[in-house]
């Protein structure tokens, strides 16, 4: 009993900031645009490493402490099985994973496709072209990042949303 009141707390707590760390995010992405853009990109690195870490980490303890909750309600098995997606607790625990699953692969795209195009060191003897280029390429990532974020928290939101629905019987 004990270890499942912890794991709620954990799942909870790691959701909610998931939620909160994406919050900033979009607070911190608006606000860029009144900060000299050499500051700019260097709060962004410095926040986005942070961001990365915090964000990572908390997706990994909702997985750990979703798979503990399931195992010790004993749903864990009925994943597998298409008749536990006929009734209300069924499909609510299903969408919310399904979200959590796309949360972890926009995670992904964004820490190791979008960030790196970010964050690009230039040679000492760039040309303007070449220069016009890396930055076309680190504006259209910005883009990607901003949506990609906003897509985190509308879905974390939802996720946690469900999981109130989860924790009255589902649908």
């Amino acid at each position: 009993m004990l270890e499942m009141q912890i794991s709620v707390g954990l799942h909870t707590l790691a959701a909610a900031v998931f939620v909160g760390v994406n919050v900033l995010l979009e607070r911190v992405v608006k606000r860029l645009d009144a900060v000299p853009p050499r500051e700019a990109a260097r709060l962004g690195e410095l926040i986005g490493t942070d961001i990365v870490y915090i964000n990572s980490g908390a997706l990994a303890v909702l997985v750990a402490t979703g798979v503990l909750l399931l195992q010790s309600e004993g749903t864990l098995a009925s994943l597998t099985q298409p008749s536990f997606y006929g009734g209300g607790y069924g499909v609510a625990l299903g969408l919310m994973i399904l979200l959590w699953l796309t949360l972890i692969v926009s995670s992904c795209v964004m820490t190791f496709y979008l960030r790196p195009r970010m964050l690009v060191k230039l040679p000492y003897d760039v040309t303007r072209d070449a220069l016009v280029k890396i930055g076309d390429k680190a504006m259209s990532a910005n883009v990607w990042m901003t949506r990609f974020g906003r897509y985190n928290l509308a879905a974390g939101v939802v996720s946690i949303l469900i999981g109130g629905f989860l924790h009255g019987g589902g649908f």
